[in-house]
């Protein structure tokens, strides 16, 4: 009785961490790999001075892009 207890517990927690992968994965997507070249191309990026807009500018800006940043807020950009 206690081996099946065992077993019951370890097959609930192998299924809880085969959820957990596959939600992790599936949900968070694949990592950005693109191979577009944007080196001594000109992007206009609204928003960029907080959040996604933020890290999107500087994602670019390593990939070797020129960004022009329109925001409202003069200081925070």
């Amino acid at each position: 009785m206690i081996l099946l207890d065992l077993f019951t517990n370890i097959n609930y927690l192998l299924s809880l961490v085969i959820a957990y992968a596959f939600i992790r994965f599936f949900v968070n997507g694949p990592r950005n790999k693109s191979s577009k070249d944007v080196k001594n191309k000109i992007i206009i990026i609204t928003g960029c001075s907080a959040g996604i807009g933020k890290e999107t500018a500087r994602d670019l800006i390593n990939k070797g892009a020129k960004v022009i940043f329109a925001c409202r807020d003069k200081l925070k950009t």
